[in-house]
Order: structure tokens, then C-alpha cells, then sequence
């Protein structure tokens, strides 16, 4: 654990973006697994257990910060609020509401909400090939998310209220996870401080919900929750450290990557070939030719 911040430090913020998305995808497969038996608030607190203590460890193995000024806690705080817990929450709903596929769809257009701010409030400049790249990735994420008997379902235009709100959580997230590190330049103190708020709000949540049925948890699908989250933890410090060293406007569309690799995973490990056909292959050169143009855009 103490080589960990300065690989940090040393890696590319583009490489720990798409590290992180990689991260994303394989504890995507065991969530796949342990989430029919073990409920949505339950895993939600599993993950943030685990993600503050892989950040305590990390913090720990930086010697810690002798200042914690005021504004930057609040801003690592807000992301607890914005994204670590509310954001979550309202993709639940979203899901419950629209299904997975419109869902999955909705979520890619953080994209574009988590630039506007980037551009306007951090001064992070767009170019053409990064503007291009992420139309790239959105397009080519909602491709491969696209579910063409889902889509001919009709729902109450009022649904669509809950993902646009998630996804504007989820970019205002974003931008606090910056202004936060700007102040207070550590990855590891701003995910802690992230997860703890999530902690107090996921243990209301379980609590608000049905609890805890500890006798009727099957031990299988509760250790896949537990590994998803030590990767999930894994996912999030790297990409803490991608958003202390890069720009916004990059790190957000290839991290966004973890879609298609998540559609490779479950075709790996689950053997599902349905997945793979003309919509797949098309969206997913999409989605790496426009990681290609962000990372060679400046």
C-alpha cells in the first residue's frame, strides 16, 4: 500500500481514467452475481465500508495532512452527498422506474453535463478532438446499452425527471471532486471524507428500507457483493487520482469506457454471445475511437 501514492503521482491521469473504467467492468461481474441475493441498500453499504477503508489505508500510507481547511472538506463532503449516495440512489429509482437498458442510456449523457461545468467553473478548455471523442464514447456507450424491446415500451415523461437528475448529481459530483482536490490535494483524504458521508446516509437508508435479514443471506452472493466493492474501491482512488492530475473533460469520457468493458466481461465469464452482434461491434469502435481522440487531442 505504500507504493500506491506514487504511482499516483507518476501514472498518467488518462491511463488511471481507463485503469479505473477496467476496475468498474470486472466488479460489474460480481455484482452481476451477488445482487439477486442480496439487496441494492445492503451492497450500497457494503461498498462504502470498503471503499473508507481502502481510503483510510491509502490516507495512512501518505503520512497524512496536518491542515484540513474548511472549503475543501466541504466540497469532498458534497461528493458523499451528490454522488456516493444520492447519485446511487436515484439510478435504484431510475431502474425501477425505466429499466436498465433507458436507464444505462440516460447515464451516458454525464458526458456532456459533466464538461458544461468543467468548461465554465474550472476553465478547462475543449478542443475539437476531445469534443469529438466524447460524442464518440456517448454514442457509442448508448449503442451498446441500446435495448430495442425495452425502447418500444411507453413510459410517463415525468420518469425521465429521475435520471436527468442522477446524471446532474453525478456531474456536479464531479466538479466537487475537483474543486475539493484543488484545495486539499489528496486523493485518498477526498475519498475517505466521500465514503464516511456515505456511510452515515446508506446506514439511514438500510435501516429506512427492510434492514438487514443476516439469516437469510447466502454466503456466495454476500462475498461477490464484497469482492465488487474492493474493486469498486480500487476504481474509485484511481480515478480520484486521474480527476487530482486531469482534466475533466478527459478523465470523465474514458473513464466511461467501463460500459464496453462490461459488455467484454460478461461475454468472457458468462459466455453470453447474444451480446456480440453489428449494434455491439459498431458501438464499441465508437467508443474506443473516441478514446483515441481524446487521448491524442490537446
Amino acid at each position: 500500500m505504500l507504493e500506491v501514492i506514487p504511482l499516483l503521482d507518476s501514472w498518467n491521469p488518462d491511463f488511471l481514467a481507463i485503469l479505473s473504467a477496467l476496475f468498474i467492468a470486472v466488479a460489474r461481474v460480481f455484482y452481476t452475481s451477488g445482487l439477486a441475493k442480496v439487496t441494492p441498500a445492503l451492497s450500497n453499504f457494503i461498498l462504502a465500508l470498503i471503499s473508507t477503508a481502502i481510503a483510510l489505508l491509502v490516507y495512512q500510507s501518505e503520512g497524512g495532512l496536518e491542515k484540513w481547511p474548511l472549503e475543501g472538506l466541504l466540497w469532498v463532503i458534497s461528493v458523499g452527498v451528490l454522488g456516493t449516495f444520492f447519485g446511487r440512489f436515484m439510478l435504484m429509482v431510475s431502474i425501477k422506474l425505466l429499466g436498465m437498458a433507458r436507464s444505462a442510456v440516460m447515464a451516458q449523457t454525464v458526458l456532456i453535463w459533466s464538461a458544461v461545468p468543467a468548461v465554465v467553473f474550472l476553465g478547462e478548455r475543449m478542443t475539437f478532438s476531445i469534443a469529438a471523442g466524447t460524442i464518440g464514447i456517448m454514442c457509442g456507450s448508448i449503442l451498446l446499452v441500446l435495448d430495442k424491446g425495452e425502447a418500444k415500451k411507453n413510459f410517463p415523461l415525468r420518469y425521465y425527471l429521475v435520471p436527468l437528475v442522477m446524471t446532474l448529481s453525478f456531474s456536479f459530483a464531479h466538479m466537487s471532486v475537483k474543486r475539493g482536490l484543488l484545495i486539499i490535494p489528496s486523493p485518498a483524504f477526498g475519498m475517505l471524507s466521500a465514503s464516511m458521508t456515505a456511510i452515515f446516509f446508506t446506514t439511514g437508508l438500510l435501516f429506512l428500507t427492510d434492514g438487514v435479514k443476516w439469516k437469510t443471506l447466502e454466503k456466495r452472493p454476500l462475498l461477490a457483493i464484497c469482492f465488487g466493492s474492493v474493486l469498486n474501491g480500487f476504481a474509485s482512488i484511481t480515478l480520484w487520482g486521474a480527476m487530482k492530475y486531469g482534466d475533466l473533460v478527459r478523465v470523465v469520457p474514458l473513464n466511461r469506457l467501463s460500459v464496453l468493458l462490461v459488455i467484454f466481461f460478461s461475454w468472457l465469464f458468462f459466455r453470453k454471445q447474444e451480446l456480440i452482434n453489428r449494434r455491439i461491434v459498431f458501438g464499441g469502435i465508437l467508443a474506443v475511437a473516441g478514446a483515441v481522440g481524446i487521448i491524442s487531442g490537446r
